[in-house]
């Protein structure tokens, strides 16, 4: 930081008395004040009390960090990184003339989320992905990848006109992103505010290192966050606006009205220290210099406009473990701050930050809170919840759920309903996650197996729960106020060895699915926050790893089949629609597959992927897909042999009829982008960024920094590429 600051909590109570005369001399008693209620004691995070508190956290942390202290340099460590670039969950909306086009998936209604492309019903803004994609940081262990000759392609935002009267699209403009800052395109936010059209840019730029790296605190330093506006109201002279840029590492970004809060991690550099020393020397030399170290080299730094640098965080609103504590594991401290900036989009200049020196591991937010998990080493989850006001992010504490929370979309594990925070979370015995196995026989009621069965012993045996949770009336807490199974209601979540995969909350229902032969799927009630159950269970072949509620009665699901005689044969992408009007008994309304062995839908990851269009009848919806269905070139047989895939045979966005009234599903058709040929027996192409965006009768598909257009339910309407 450029400032020195001091940092203090003070406590003053004013206690006033009046006496007064009136008429005749009489006395007026005035009534005692009342004292103020007594402040909740400290939760499992303090705010720091001094400069001195946070700079000796912090330096303390740095100080025992591996790559500082340890000299078993197994991960290729990165060179001098100054070379990097510095620095319901839909809704359709109205058009002109009463029509209707889709927008982003979104986990939450009113919680918006950037993706890489948006559209406003007139204009399609599309990140240009071939430039994002294929740059790679030349620095450290990048070099032995990326020629010398390598430079980052430009960053930029098409801009297409769409009539969808004639299902055609037309570019009229390209933003280019050409700040040294920009890194790559992380999203876009649009919204409309004051009679203008603004679109944000968000983006980052992250060094290229191997995966063991992301766990250490070295991984995190020299990261920056870049977010950008745009004036769009004239898409033929667009105006750039106001820029922030952010010391550290983006971990998410959310729009709520016109508030964006974004999440980023931050590790502070040393200068001069040795990144995983060879001798003791070295790293007595690496703790001096840590020890000398100013609190504001420590700290985080934002730069509004290409400004001076000012301080993005001050003590003042950083918070610490409280090491006293004793209701939950305290978690040690950190080389790394995570920071919640809350940045009002009509006067950025306003933005706040809260920060907190502790590790942290995931993401949720609600419409009024932001909650950070934190993985534990004891088969223990932490949760802290930090309450969206005017004032940006503030601490109102922190709970534990049993075991972890899924690495399959895990924000999608937790949703929070009239401030009740629901959770479901897995402990497992494997050779990661040692959990005895005796352990999890008595709680699932599962026969126990022979003790030299290694096999056996070593099988992921899963063991779910739901656990609910809310603020404490009396600490700074969060506190469990039920829990699935429980004593009156026993039954478990997942049967013996199957994994979550997909979760959803709407309101007072959630609706869980989980996997290993079979696809169950498990409808709770959670009307009572302190009484939920378990009120029905569908089984069925396959699994679903996205789940859409469509309405209060239908649940669309996105994911794989498998074979009738193999069940453990993953097969084609599978759309599937569920009626759960009664809620004690779910039921599926038929299913589509596409493709077989080998098929892939990016919307199996990336809700963003799934488009969805309401209209009178009921629903349209879209994921693209790469279909395989042809037999394998090489004679193996996919059903048989896990090793073999069916070959490819197209590209697309496939389309889907969702009828309303009754929940039939039906294929629509697909405009069909790509095919094998002689040349190119395999796609030359990557659908992880595709899109597709719906208008009327028009349908678009954004892929590989493309856009094609056809006719809903018309496979042989395909235009473009444009």
């Amino acid at each position: 930081m450029k400032t020195e600051y001091g940092i203090a909590l003070m406590l003053s109570v004013m206690l006033t008395a009046g006496c007064g005369g009136g008429g005749g001399g009489s006395d007026v008693s005035q009534p005692a004040a009342e004292e103020p209620p007594a402040a909740p004691p400290p939760g499992l995070l303090i705010p720091v009390t001094s400069a001195e508190e946070f700079g000796d956290s912090l330096r303390n942390a740095l100080e025992g960090s591996e790559y500082l202290i340890s000299t078993d340099n197994r991960v290729f460590a990165l060179e001098d990184a100054d070379g990097l670039v510095p620095a319901l969950s839909f809704a359709n909306k109205a058009a002109a003339g009463g029509t209707a086009f889709s927008g982003t998936t979104l986990q939450e209604t009113g919680v918006d989320e950037a993706d890489l492309v948006k559209y406003d019903g007139e204009h399609m803004f599309v990140v240009d992905t071939p430039a994002a994609d294929r740059y790679y940081a030349k620095v450290g262990i990048a070099e032995l990848f990326v020629p010398e000759d390598m430079v980052a392609p430009p960053t930029s935002v098409r801009i297409l006109s769409t009539d969808p009267a004639s299902s055609s699209v037309t570019e009229v403009g390209r933003i280019e992103l050409s700040d040294d800052r920009a890194g790559s395109v992380n999203g876009l936010y649009l919204q409309t505010f004051g009679g203008s059209d603004q679109l944000i840019a968000v983006s980052q730029n992250n060094p290229f290192v191997y995966w063991e790296l992301f766990a250490s605190d070295y991984y995190w330093q020299n990261g920056n966050t870049l977010i950008q506006s745009f004036d769009v109201t004239d898409v033929t002279a667009v105006a750039p606006g106001w820029s922030i840029g952010l010391q550290g590492s983006l971990l998410a970004s959310r729009r709520i009205d016109n508030t964006l809060y974004v999440v980023t991690r931050y590790s502070p550099s040393v200068p001069g220290v040795i990144s995983y020393p060879q001798t003791d020397e070295q790293i007595a030399k690496n703790r001096e210099l840590v020890a000398g170290v100013t609190l504001e080299e420590l700290m985080p730094d934002a730069i509004i406009n290409e400004g001076a640098p000012i301080e993005l965080v001050d003590g003042g609103n950083c918070y610490i473990p409280n090491v006293e504590y004793e209701g939950l594991p305290v978690p040690p401290v950190t080389g790394t701050l995570v920071t919640i900036t809350a940045i009002d989009l009509t006067a950025p200049e306003n933005m706040s930050s809260t920060c907190l020196n502790a590790y942290t591991s995931g993401f949720y937010s609600s419409t009024d809170a932001i909650y950070l998990t934190a993985s534990g080493s004891d088969q223990t989850t932490l949760i802290h919840k930090f309450a969206l006001g005017t004032n940006g992010a503030e601490y109102r504490g922190s709970g534990s759920v049993p075991g972890y929370i899924g690495t399959r979309n895990p924000s999608f594990l937790m949703g929070e309903h009239d401030g009740v925070l629901r959770v479901v979370s897995s402990t497992w015995n494997n050779r990661f996650f040692p959990l005895p196995v005796a352990e999890i026989d008595a709680d699932t009621n599962t026969t126990a197996t022979a003790d030299n069965d290694e096999t056996e012993l070593t099988r992921d045996l899963g063991r779910h729960r739901l656990t609910v949770l809310r603020e404490s009336e009396t600490e700074t807490a969060l506190e469990t106020i039920a829990s699935l199974p429980n004593d009156a209601n026993p039954a478990h979540i997942g049967k013996p060895g199957e994994d979550i995969y997909s979760v959803r909350y709407l309101e007072n229902r959630g609706y869980i699915v989980t996997f290993q032969v079979i696809d169950p799927l498990y409808v709770l009630d959670l009307t009572e926050p302190a009484n939920p159950v378990i009120a029905g269970e569908l089984e069925i072949p396959g699994y679903s790893t996205l789940l859409q509620p469509l309405g209060e009665n239908l649940l669309l699901g996105v994911g794989q089949s498998v074979h009738e005689e193999l069940p453990n044969s993953l097969q084609g992408v599978k759309m599937e629609v569920f009626d759960v009007a009664d809620i004690s008994a779910p039921v599926s309304m038929g299913t589509v597959e596409i493709g077989r062995r080998g098929s892939y839908s990016p919307a199996l990851d990336d809700h963003h992927a799934l488009t969805l269009l309401q209209t009178e009848d009921g629903y349209r919806a879209t994921i693209p897909v790469q279909r395989h269905e042809a037999p394998n070139r090489w004679g193996g047989d996919p059903v048989e042999d896990p090793w073999y895939y069916y070959d490819w045979s197209d590209t697309g966005l496939y389309m889907f009829d969702v009828d309303g009234a009754t929940g039939e599903l039906s294929a629509a058709g697909a405009l069909i982008v790509e095919q094998p040929s002689k040349e190119f027996p395999y796609s030359q192409s990557n659908l992880y960024r595709s899109r597709g965006v719906l208008h009327d009768d028009a349908v678009y598909f954004v892929h590989d920094g493309k856009v094609w257009s056809g006719t809903w339910g018309d496979s042989d309407s395909v235009a473009g590429p444009k």
